[in-house]
C-alpha cells in the first residue's frame, strides 16, 4: 500500500504534536505532599440490595469525613449522605437504614466533655428518594419481609435497668409504635412477629411481649417481677425461647427458669422448665444466662449452660467477733504464680471474665421434660453435631499444662443420656460436625479424617491421593502439622470441599471416588471456595459454587464459577488484586473491587456471565494531578536455593538511566502485596506510596525460614533478593534502607549485623535478645512468649538452655559489635507484644559501643501507634532518618544531638 509524501509528512507532524503533549501532560504532574495526603480515599464497608438494583458504600478520606453513597447500579442516581456508616438493605429492596455518626473533631470534643455520643440513624426510600433521620439510635434492624424497621433508643441517663425505647415503623403506612422499656427484640424469620423483652424499673411490668405483625396485636407471652433475656427464635420463625431470673435471697445470683413457645401461628404452646422443681437437676448449680439457648433441629429441645450457684456467706452476729474482724489486717494483694498453674496469672487476668462466665452445656428435652447436663469439670468443651443428637467433648486435662500444642482426648455425647464415649485420645484439631450430625471430621497424621457416629467407625479419607493436605509452606516448628483447610460439607453430608495446595477436592465421609475439582496445579492456581451467603451451614452442589482464585506466581487474581461435576468456568482473572465478591441475593447480579498498586480501588457491577463490567465507582481521581509509581515482581533465588520472590515498586519521578535510593520493608512473604494499592497518608509508618512519592524504591521480599534459624534465614533471602534488584542497575547500592516492625524490625536488627549492605535502618518495636524474649509475657494476650517461640513464630523447635548457640546466633544483641548501620529504633513503653525492655537492652549495649542509634519511645503507646500525633511523628522522623543517611538532607537537631529531657519538657 503506497502513502504519498504529504501523508508521511502529516503523520510525522502528528507524532511530534502527540509526543510534545506526553512530555508536557507528564510535566504538569506534580509530587505529592504531606499537604496532598488529606484528600486520599479508602472504600471501606459495601452492601448490595437483594434485586442487585443498588449497592452502597462507605468512603472513607484521610483528614477529612466519611460518607456513605448509595447508588442506582442503572440510572447511575446517587445518594450521599456525610458521615453514614453501616449500610443495611430491607429483603424487598425498597429500602436502605445506615447510622449517621459525628466528624472526628466533635467526637473528641464530645469525649473531652464526657458528654454521651449518640448516633443518629437514616432511613432511605429507594423507590421515592425521601430520607428520614431518627435522632439518638442505638441499634436498628429490618423485618424480612421488609415491612418493619425497629429502632433501639439509647437508655437514660442514671437508669439502672436495661431498657429503652423502640420504635417499630410501618414502612408501608408511615406509622409508628413505641414501646418502652425494651432492653431485647428480634423478628422472626418469616416477618409476621415481632418480640421483645420488657425491662423496667424496679421490674414493674417485666415480661416478654410477642407483637403479630398480620393482625396487629400483642400477646404477653409471660410477665412478673423478674428479669428476661436472650429471645432466641428457630430457624423457621415458629418457635420462641428465653429466660426468667428466679431470685433467693439465701444465694448471691439469681437462677432461671427456661421458657418456651412452640407453634407460634398456629396452636401454639408454652412450656416451662423450673430447675428448683426438678429433683435430677444437679444440686449447687444454676442456668445462667451468659449462654444464648440453642433450639434443635426438631424443637424437641433447647440446649443452654449451667453453673455453680454460691450461697451467701451467712451473717455473723457477735460483736466481739466483727471488733476483732475490724482491727485485723485487710488481706494483701499479692498475685501467687505458682509452677503447677494451668495457665500464668497474666492470662488469667485476660481470661477472668470469660472463666467467670463459663458454664456447662446442657439441655432440656421438652416433651419428656427430662434434663441433661453434658458438659462437666472433667469434660469442659461440648459442641453440639449438626443434629444436636450427640455432641463431641474435649478433655485437655491429661495435657496440661499445654506448652505446645494444645491436645485433647476427645469423646462423642449422647445429648439424649450424657453418656461419652472415648473415641480420639491426644488430638490437636477437631474440625466440628457435618450439617446432619453424621460425622465429625478431623486432621490426624497429615490426613483428613472421618468419624461416622452411629457406625464408630474412623475412616482416613485422603490417605493414598496424589496430594499432600497438610501445609507445606507452614515454616513453623510446630508438630503436628496443620491442614491447608477445607471449605465445608456438602448437603446431606454427601461429602466435604478439602483443600491441597492449589486445588479443591470432593471426597465423601467414606472415602471413597474422591474427585478433584480444579487444576491448580498446572499453572499453580490457589483456588478456594468462596461463600457468598452462609445462610445454610452446608454448600449446595447443585448450584454454583464460587471460587476465588490467587496466581502462586504471576499474583493474578479473581474468580471462577463451578458446577459440581465440571470444569471451573473463569469469570474473571486478571493481573490485578480481585477482592469482596458480593452477589445479590435473588438474581446474577455481582459487585467487587479491582485494584492495582497504580489504579486505585473500585467497585465494579456485573451480571452472571462477568462480561462487560461496569465501573460504579471513581476513587482519588486527584491521582491522576500527580507522580505516581508502579509495581514490578521480582524472581530471585535465596542463599539456599529456594525460588523466592519480591514486589518492588518503583519511584513516582522515575527516570531510566538515573540511580535511585532503595528502602526494603520485610516481615515474611510480602510479595503477594504487589497488586495492592497504598493510601498516602502523615500517619501511617512504612508507607510504600509516601517513600515511592519521595524518590526512593521500595522493595517487599519474601522470607521463608529453617528451624532454629530465624535471624541467618532472614539474612539468606533478604540479601539475595536485594543484588538481585540491583543488577536492574538504577538502584544507587550505597543509598539502600532496610526498615520492619515486630518481627520485621527484629530482623532487621538481626540483618545488619551480618551484612553491611544497608546504610541505613529502621526497626520498630524489635525483638533484640531471644533468650531473654523466650521468657517474656506476651502481655496483650498474656500467655508466654515460650509457645511463640516453639511452635510459631520464634521458629526454635526447643527451650533456650536446650539449644543455647542458636538462640544467641540469632540474637541481634549478641552479635551488636557487627553493626555499623546508623539505627533507629521505636517502641511504646507500654508495649504488650514485644516488651520495650528489648529495646534498652541494644540501646545500651550500642550506646557503650559509641555505635549510631537512636530510640524513640511514645509514652502510654502499646505495639503499634495509635494516638494521631505520635503517628505523624514517628511517620515524619523515619523521613527524616532515610532523607538524612540514604539521599544526604541536612539532618535534623534529633538526629545529631538527640532531645534532653528538660528541652522535651519546656516543649
Amino acid at each position: 500500500m503506497r502513502i504519498s509524501t504529504k501523508k508521511v509528512a502529516f503523520l510525522n507532524i502528528v507524532f511530534i504534536l502527540f509526543s510534545f503533549s506526553i512530555l508536557f501532560g507528564q510535566d504538569k504532574k506534580k509530587p505529592i505532599t504531606p499537604e496532598d495526603y488529606a484528600q486520599w480515599q479508602s472504600i471501606r464497608r459495601t452492601a448490595i440490595s437483594e434485586n442487585g438494583d443498588w449497592i452502597a458504600y462507605e468512603l472513607s478520606v484521610v483528614e477529612m469525613d466519611d460518607t456513605l453513597f448509595v447508588k442506582n447500579v442503572s440510572t447511575d442516581s446517587t445518594f450521599r449522605f456525610a458521615l453514614g456508616t453501616n449500610p443495611l438493605f430491607s429483603k424487598n429492596s425498597k429500602w436502605v437504614a445506615f447510622r449517621i455518626g459525628y466528624s472526628e473533631k466533635e467526637m473528641e470534643k464530645m469525649r473531652k466533655s464526657k458528654k454521651p455520643i449518640k448516633m443518629k440513624m437514616g432511613l432511605l426510600n429507594l423507590e421515592n428518594g425521601k430520607k428520614i433521620v431518627f435522632d439518638d439510635v442505638n441499634s436498628f434492624t429490618f423485618s424480612d419481609d421488609g415491612k418493619y424497621i425497629a429502632m433501639k433508643k439509647y437508655k437514660a441517663k442514671g437508669r439502672k435497668s436495661k431498657g429503652s425505647d423502640v420504635i417499630l415503623r410501618n414502612l408501608d403506612e408511615e406509622t409508628e409504635l413505641n414501646i418502652g422499656n425494651v432492653s431485647e427484640y428480634v423478628f422472626n424469620k418469616k416477618g409476621n412477629f415481632f418480640a421483645c423483652v420488657i425491662d423496667a424499673e424496679g421490674k414493674s411490668g417485666n415480661g416478654v411481649h410477642l407483637y403479630n405483625l398480620k393482625n396487629n396485636t400483642v400477646k404477653v407471652i409471660d410477665s412478673g417481677k423478674a428479669s428476661y433475656s436472650q429471645l432466641t427464635w428457630n430457624k423457621k420463625g415458629t418457635a420462641l425461647a428465653f429466660f426468667k431470673s428466679i431470685e433467693d435471697k439465701k444465694y448471691l445470683q439469681d437462677n432461671h427458669s427456661v421458657i418456651v413457645l412452640r407453634n407460634i401461628g398456629k396452636k401454639c404452646e408454652k412450656k416451662v422448665y423450673n430447675p428448683l422443681k426438678d429433683e435430677t437437676f444437679p444440686e449447687g448449680m444454676r442456668i445462667v444466662t451468659y449462654r444464648k439457648p440453642v433450639w434443635s433441629k426438631d424443637n424437641s429441645a433447647v440446649f443452654f449452660g449451667i453453673m455453680e450457684w454460691k450461697k451467701k456467706p451467712e451473717k455473723k452476729e457477735d460483736k466481739k467477733k466483727k471488733k476483732k474482724e475490724k482491727e485485723e489486717l485487710k488481706p494483701a494483694n499479692v498475685d501467687v504464680w505458682h509452677w503447677k498453674d494451668i495457665e500464668i496469672q497474666p492470662r488469667q487476668m485476660k481470661t477472668a471474665r470469660t472463666d467467670s462466665t463459663f458454664s456447662y452445656l446442657s439441655v432440656w428435652h421438652i416433651d419428656d421434660n427430662k434434663f441433661v447436663q453434658l458438659a462437666h469439670k472433667n469434660l469442659k468443651y461440648v459442641y453440639l453435631t449438626g443434629d444436636q443428637k450427640h455432641a463431641y467433648g474435649l478433655n485437655r486435662i491429661p495435657y496440661q499444662p499445654a506448652f505446645k500444642v494444645p491436645f485433647a482426648d476427645v469423646y462423642i455425647v449422647d445429648t439424649k443420656t450424657g453418656e461419652a464415649k472415648l473415641i480420639l485420645k491426644k488430638q490437636d484439631v477437631v474440625s466440628g460436625s457435618s450439617p446432619d450430625g453424621n460425622y465429625l471430621l478431623y486432621f490426624r497424621d497429615k490426613n483428613w479424617w472421618t468419624y461416622d457416629i452411629k457406625a464408630n467407625v474412623h475412616t482416613n479419607i485422603t490417605l493414598g491421593l496424589p496430594s499432600t493436605f497438610w501445609n507445606t509452606e507452614f515454616d513453623y516448628p510446630r508438630d503436628p502439622k496443620p491442614p491447608w483447610g477445607f471449605a465445608g460439607w456438602t448437603k446431606a453430608d454427601s461429602s466435604i470441599l478439602i483443600y491441597d495446595q492449589y486445588n479443591v477436592w470432593n471426597i465423601k465421609p467414606d472415602g471413597k471416588n474422591p474427585v478433584c475439582l480444579t487444576d491448580g496445579n498446572k499453572n499453580k492456581i490457589r483456588f478456594r471456595v468462596y461463600r457468598l451467603e452462609r445462610e445454610e451451614d452446608y454448600i449446595d452442589p447443585s448450584k454454583p459454587v464460587y471460587l476465588s482464585a490467587f496466581g502462586q506466581l504471576s499474583k493474578k487474581s479473581g474468580f471462577y464459577r463451578l458446577k459440581v461435576g465440571k470444569k471451573p468456568v473463569k469469570l474473571i482473572y486478571e493481573d490485578k488484586y480481585i477482592s469482596r465478591l458480593q452477589k445479590a441475593k435473588k438474581c446474577d447480579k455481582f459487585i467487587y473491587i479491582s485494584e492495582t498498586y497504580e489504579q486505585s480501588p473500585n467497585i465494579f457491577y456485573t451480571k452472571g456471565d462477568f462480561l462487560n463490567p461496569k465501573k460504579l465507582t471513581d476513587t482519588n481521581p486527584q491521582q491522576r494531578n500527580f507522580l505516581w509509581g508502579h509495581s514490578e515482581l521480582i524472581n530471585y533465588e535465596n542463599a539456599d536455593g529456594v525460588k523466592l520472590q519480591g514486589a518492588l515498586f518503583y519511584p513516582a519521578n522515575f527516570e531510566p538511566g538515573k540511580k535511585y535510593p532503595m528502602i526494603v520493608y520485610i516481615y515474611q512473604r510480602l510479595s503477594q502485596t504487589l497488586h495492592r494499592y497504598v493510601v498516602p497518608s502523615r500517619r501511617r509508618a512504612y508507607n510504600v506510596a509516601v517513600f515511592t512519592s519521595l524518590g526512593y524504591f521500595v522493595y517487599r521480599p519474601d522470607i521463608v525460614y529453617k528451624d532454629r534459624m530465624p535471624g541467618v534465614s532472614a539474612v539468606n533471602c533478604v540479601v539475595p533478593a536485594v543484588k538481585k534488584v540491583l543488577e536492574k542497575g538504577f538502584i544507587d547500592e550505597t543509598k539502600i534502607g532496610l526498615m520492619g516492625h515486630s518481627w520485621g524490625a527484629y530482623q532487621t536488627c538481626y540483618i545488619i549485623t551480618q551484612s553491611k549492605l544497608f546504610s541505613a535502618a529502621i526497626a520498630g518495636a524489635p525483638l533484640t535478645d531471644l533468650i531473654s524474649m523466650y521468657s517474656e509475657v506476651y502481655w496483650n494476650t498474656g500467655v508466654t512468649n515460650q509457645v511463640i517461640f516453639e511452635t510459631s513464630q520464634g521458629r526454635f523447635p526447643d527451650p533456650f538452655w536446650k539449644d543455647l548457640d542458636s538462640y544467641m546466633l540469632n540474637s541481634p544483641l549478641f552479635n551488636m559489635q557487627n553493626i555499623e548501620t546508623p539505627l533507629l529504633v521505636a517502641f511504646g513503653d507500654k508495649d504488650g507484644a514485644v516488651d520495650w525492655h528489648q529495646g534498652i537492652e541494644l540501646f545500651n549495649g550500642m550506646r557503650r559501643m559509641q555505635k549510631p542509634m537512636i530510640m524513640l519511645v511514645y509514652p502510654g503507646e502499646n505495639h503499634s501507634l495509635r494516638i494521631k500525633e505520635n503517628q505523624i511523628d514517628y511517620a515524619k522522623r523515619q523521613i527524616e532518618f532515610f532523607g538524612h543517611y540514604l539521599k544526604g538532607e541536612k539532618a535534623p537537631e534529633w538526629i545529631k544531638k538527640g532531645v534532653p529531657f528538660l528541652k522535651k519538657k519546656r516543649k
